[in-house]
Order: C-alpha cells, then structure tokens, then sequence
C-alpha cells in the first residue's frame, strides 16, 4: 500500500499530536502533525526500506515502532 493510516483514540484539538519518521540513519523523512483520530498518510514517495516511527503527544512519545516500505 502506498499510505498508511494513524488511529489515535481520545484525541483533543488541544494536544499537539505528531507523527514522526526516520530513516535507518535516524534523519527525519516526515513530520505529519495528526488532528482527527483517523488519518492517512500517503508513503508512496518513500523509497523501499525500514523506517522507524514516533507518535508524540506535547512532546513526549506515546507509542513507537517500525514501518516497512515495499
């Protein structure tokens, strides 16, 4: 799939909620600043490889984890 989707229960308008994605290297490839509780994110233009991710929450990380793009 060429996107990705974020679920993020209880979200407030209030919070500043952002997903970040680094490279293997730790770069930062995206920022996506996430304001409803479901949003898509197209990754298309991703080159294939593992990512890693943080979703973050008024600066502090509220879950983490590793992508793969095909």
């Amino acid at each position: 799939s060429s996107s990705i989707t974020i679920q993020v229960n209880n979200i407030s308008l209030s919070q500043s909620t952002e997903l970040s994605i680094y490279n293997l290297m730790g770069e930062v490839i995206m920022n996506a600043p996430i304001t409803k509780e479901i949003t898509r994110l197209e990754t298309a233009k991703l080159p294939s490889g593992v990512y890693f991710y943080n979703l973050t929450v008024n600066g502090v990380t509220i879950q983490s984890g590793k992508l793969i793009a095909q």
